[in-house]
């Protein structure tokens, strides 16, 4: 019989988000299985963590995760205003895109390029579709 031991390793990201610089970009990512409660999780990883802004990948069999070449997934791209600085704001509804993963790592890219610096990398204004 055998038996495998595993132990907890270190929170990369939550470091990452503690020891963030000013003027430094941190964005996450949340891969969640259970659809009621994805957007929460993410959102409180958001905050959590210091992030900036964060991917999240709903898990669906067949049409988005692992094995296949499609994807779906949602963007929160976190702002912390003057009158809150301890509490960060989030745009609702997020940023959402789907195809191939290519064309969705494209899609984000050129999102987060706008929405964290204004500039796309291609110069062009970013075409997304805020989900509904």
């Amino acid at each position: 019989e055998w038996s495998l031991q595993l132990a907890p390793t270190p929170d990369i990201l939550a470091w990452l988000g503690e020891h963030k610089s000013d003027g430094q970009v941190l964005i996450g990512f949340a891969m969640e299985s259970d659809a009621e409660t994805a957007r929460e999780a993410a959102l409180s990883k958001l905050e959590a963590k210091n992030l900036d802004a964060i991917i999240l990948n709903l898990l669906r069999e067949g049409e988005s995760g692992f094995g296949i070449d499609s994807n779906n997934v949602e963007l929160f791209v976190g702002q912390k205003t003057a009158q809150s600085q301890d509490q960060a704001q989030y745009q609702d509804p997020p940023y959402a895109f789907g195809g191939t993963k290519l064309d969705v790592a494209l899609q984000l890219v050129d999102q987060l390029s706008v929405s964290l610096s204004g500039v796309s990398p291609s110069g062009n204004s970013s075409s997304t579709k805020k989900k509904s």
